[in-house]
This record gives structure tokens, C-alpha cells and sequence, in this order.
């Protein structure tokens, strides 16, 4: 995912996120060039955990890490 997931986005990330589910392959969400997340792409991958495996990829340092740490995201995937 690159650039900003919200409202706008999050939608089209919860369809693709459920197409892999349907063809069940490894799910991995690679957050590394993604500069902001709001609570619509928290709720679809926390929606996306309860469907399934899946594997985040988040960027070593930055705000971006913190956050999805504090949302619990690194505990359900």
C-alpha cells in the first residue's frame, strides 16, 4: 500500500483483502511506503485478521510503526 489509507481507500483494501481470502493465498500487507493510516484501515485489517492469516510489513521506525503497535495489530497478525 502506498501513500494514505482512509476512508477514500480503505475500501478498495478490504476488496482486495477478501479476493485473496477467496483464492487463498498468503495474504502480506506491506505498510513500508505508506505515509498515513486513519481508523477506516485500522478497522479493515483488524477485519481482515478475523477472516484469516495474513502478514503486516511495517517500516522499522516512524509513527506509522508506533500507531499499529498501539492499535494491537502486531498481537492479531
Amino acid at each position: 500500500m502506498r501513500g494514505e489509507i482512509d476512508l477514500a481507500s480503505a475500501p478498495e483494501l478490504e476488496s482486495r483483502l477478501r479476493e485473496a481470502f477467496e483464492r487463498g493465498v498468503p495474504i502480506i500487507v506491506d505498510l513500508s511506503e505508506t505515509e498515513y493510516m486513519d481508523s477506516s484501515g485500522f478497522r479493515t485489517l483488524h477485519r481482515a485478521a478475523a477472516r484469516g492469516a495474513l502478514t503486516l510489513v511495517v517500516p522499522p521506525e516512524g509513527l506509522l510503526r508506533r500507531v499499529v503497535g498501539l492499535a494491537g495489530l502486531g498481537e492479531v497478525m
